[in-house]
């Protein structure tokens, strides 16, 4: 491939890969990399077949490459720096740069893969040839395609999140909230007992008939904030017919029994 296809080629497919333009000039620099380390080919003749004999060897073997770019990746595991993880992530795009660049001329000739002196290819095409400008073409189109795909999906699923979102009936989903959280409504009352200590007793009742709030105005402080407490959120009827009755020194009553009584007022 001629070197602008190989950089168009690389840039396309590294762009559709990450998304990162700095990855995608890294890539770029090293897509024209194996040519570069060997150098510009001469202009005599016998000096050009003598450098088109290793053409394509050492400078093409992707096992060198790929070396590098393992020991860039273990270098980041223990250089611990922001600035050392940036440059190596450089280095590694470039390398992967000059892999395709490898990759992209054994379609239209042989590099080397596990042995610089035996070279395997498809030869699809001949380098400068219209065959090698529609494969560069189509790589290009395959990789606008590919990214295109990503954002059509990920359209695709806010639109499905958004569809969710339509099809609520808010409604339904009022009445459900209120079923499973319970729309709770309080009905205060106050109630001045008779023959004991305390002068007043306040208390709420919820939808339910729990009850809620519970507070004793005079009388033994201790006794009856510990009443309060235990009743919190408790049927109202069954607490009534508990403390119904329960008498303090003779008195026939007391302020439990008077709460008592204060319940079945209201019911």
């Amino acid at each position: 491939m001629k070197w602008q296809n190989h950089q168009i080629a690389t840039g396309f497919i590294v762009y559709a890969a990450t998304n990162d333009a700095l990855f995608v000039a890294a890539s770029i620099f090293g897509a024209i990399l194996p040519d570069r380390v060997e150098g510009q080919p001469p202009k005599e003749s016998t000096a050009y077949w003598k450098w088109r004999k290793n053409h394509r060897t050492w400078s093409h073997y992707p096992l060198l490459y790929f070396l590098f770019l393992i020991f860039a990746q273990v270098a980041k595991m223990y250089l611990q720096s922001p600035i050392a993880e940036i440059f190596l992530n450089l280095i590694s795009y470039v390398l992967i740069g000059a892999l395709l660049h490898i990759a992209e001329d054994g379609i239209c000739g042989k590099v080397p893969i596990l042995s610089t002196k035996k070279k395997h290819g498809l030869k699809l095409f001949k380098v400068g040839s219209f065959g090698e400008y529609i494969c560069t073409g189509l790589i290009v189109l395959g990789c606008v395609v590919f990214s295109f795909s990503n954002v059509f999906d990920e359209e695709y699923q806010l639109q499905e999140k958004f569809s969710q979102f339509e099809n609520i009936n808010v409604e339904t989903t009022f009445e459900r909230l209120k079923s499973i959280l319970g729309e709770i409504q309080m009905k205060s009352f106050s109630y001045n007992p008779v023959g004991v200590c305390a002068k007043q007793i306040n208390f709420s009742v919820d939808d339910a008939g729990k009850l809620h709030d519970v507070e004793f105005i005079g009388g033994c402080p201790g006794n009856l904030l510990a009443i309060g407490k235990l009743v919190d959120g408790k049927d109202a009827k069954e607490i009534a017919e508990i403390l119904r009755g329960n008498d303090c020194r003779g008195r026939g009553t007391s302020c439990a029994d008077q709460f008592a009584l204060a319940i079945d007022k209201i019911n």
